[in-house]
């Protein structure tokens, strides 16, 4: 489908200059925006991105592990 000549989703094949620059303006006034939310919480942001690692090894190694134990006997090998 083609507006003004133009197809939709893609830029011109020859861009003028304007273009690109409009295009890096546009994308660093995102970024940009995007830093300031980011900056207020970045404390929060460390924390979860730690602490969410730590609640799979729990959930996982310690509650499922055991539950595993328990409930059956390895067919080989020793029991961890």
């Amino acid at each position: 489908m083609t507006i003004d000549g133009l197809r939709l989703g893609s830029l011109p094949k020859n861009p003028q200059p304007g273009t690109w620059r409009t295009l890096w303006a546009d994308s660093l006034t995102i970024f940009w925006g995007d830093w300031l939310d980011l900056r207020v919480r970045l404390t929060q942001v460390a924390a979860s991105g730690l602490v969410a690692p730590l609640i799979y090894i729990f959930a996982f190694g310690f509650g499922l592990g055991n539950t595993l134990d328990t409930a059956m006997t390895p067919p080989v090998g020793d029991s961890y």
